[in-house]
């Protein structure tokens, strides 16, 4: 048994609102047992919008030099400090390398001197900072645990597999979200099983119900009394499918149910440029549908997901390829009806939750057959009460986690 980790550093490069509200849940959850938390985050992670008491420090200063900012590293600062971009002005190849080496530098030997007990990093990338990070920390000896949120990045590139596996192999312990997951490093990185654990992702404490925007959001999206609304919320990207979902709505006419797209494209050749929904858009036009579906063509905002939530009846979930859905946590949160495919080890997050559905193939009569038996459910009012799932509580993720950090 290692000492016990008093102090760790939470590394979160993105301006990505699921990997920013992720990391907050960590935090508190590790703060719960006395951990001191820093965070350290990109000027973009949006973490100020979450108006909550934090029990950790947010120190948004990732992608500038820390040097700069002495005053936001204070130990003794309370306050969370204000947002650090990166320099826009354009560089040379040999200079934005340079740059990249010495933010990662920086970052680690910093980190070194606080001397946390450890470093658990977030994403595959720092901004601006590359993988050059991870290698530098584990020379510097830095102890790094590094959450797999994505065993492979959802839309592969060259250099990902080499990427991803030299910073794996840095690490000394890597986190994966489920049984599935775990599989697939095994599959992609056999040398790293020995030190890779299941860690569940959780159940959301940002969001607080608001049941009375239910009426007025529902009027605003052009929702009818009696109507279920179907939800495929977060960025419209390839891997998560919703062809299948407009071909299922096309092939099983529920007439009851329309579709609400909350999000924008992101992954595909041919998207319109000047429309973030273009090809969605036109893919339910094709297909008949075009009444039955609503968009909301920008990002949604911490108040406004909760809003859209609340308005929502049905969240879908087709996707073909997954490692872990922060929107099926969002939507079990919510306590919605969950129409959703096996891939990413949803199957085992939903084993105990009774308001689920699981897509059996991807064919859109398999598809709309799942989405009547749900409609039917909600329309007739069966709401099976959801048990109580301490499994995913932060607190508890968190003490499982410590408890295999410290072995």
């Amino acid at each position: 048994m290692s000492h016990p980790i008093r102090s760790i550093a939470l590394i979160n490069p993105l301006g990505d609102y699921g990997i920013s509200q992720y990391t907050y849940e960590l935090a508190e959850g590790l703060a719960a047992h006395g951990v001191a938390v820093d965070v350290y985050a990109s000027g973009g992670s949006r973490a100020e919008d979450f108006a909550l008491a934090r029990h950790h420090r947010y120190l948004p200063v990732l992608g500038s030099f820390l040097l700069r900012q002495q005053g936001a590293l204070d130990p003794t600062t309370a306050a969370s400090p204000a947002p650090v971009g990166a320099p826009a002005r354009p560089m040379s190849p040999w200079r934005a390398v340079a740059r990249t080496v010495g933010l990662a530098l920086e970052l680690a030997w910093h980190l070194r001197r606080r001397k946390y007990d450890l470093v658990w990093t977030q994403w595959p990338t720092l901004q601006a900072g590359g993988h050059w990070f991870w290698m530098i920390a584990k020379a510097l000896g830095l102890r790094i645990a590094h959450t797999v949120h994505n065993v492979l990045p959802h839309e592969e590139q060259p250099g990902d597999r080499r990427r991803c596996a030299s910073i794996y192999h840095a690490c000394d312990t890597l986190f994966v979200h489920s049984r599935q997951a775990l599989r697939e490093m095994e599959a992609n990185y056999p040398e790293v099983m020995a030190k890779t654990r299941i860690m569940n992702h959780g159940l959301y404490t940002l969001y607080a119900r608001r049941p009375e925007a239910r009426e007025a959001t529902r009027k605003r999206l052009g929702i009818e009394p009696g109507q279920v609304a179907l939800l495929a919320f977060g960025p419209i990207r390839p891997y998560k499918n919703i062809e299948l979902i407009l071909a299922a709505l096309a092939a099983g006419r529920p007439e009851a149910a329309v579709l609400v797209v909350a999000g924008r494209e992101k992954g595909y050749g041919d998207s319109d440029p000047g429309d973030p929904v273009g090809r969605t858009r036109r893919l339910a036009e094709q297909l008949g549908i075009g009444d039955r579906v609503r968009f909301l063509e920008r990002g949604a905002d911490f108040a406004e997901t909760t809003e859209i939530f609340e308005a929502a009846d049905v969240l879908v979930l087709p996707y073909s390829k997954s490692y872990g859905s922060g929107a099926l946590l969002l939507g079990m949160t919510f306590g919605k009806f969950i129409v959703a495919s096996r891939t990413g080890g949803m199957d085992e997050y939903l084993r105990d939750y009774p308001r689920h559905e699981m897509l059996d193939g991807e064919k859109p009569q398999q598809a709309a057959a799942a989405l009547e038996r749900t409609i039917r459910r909600v329309s007739a009012g069966i709401d099976a009460p959801i048990p109580a799932m301490p499994e995913l509580e932060w607190r508890n993720i968190a003490r499982t986690a410590l408890d295999a950090l410290q072995r």
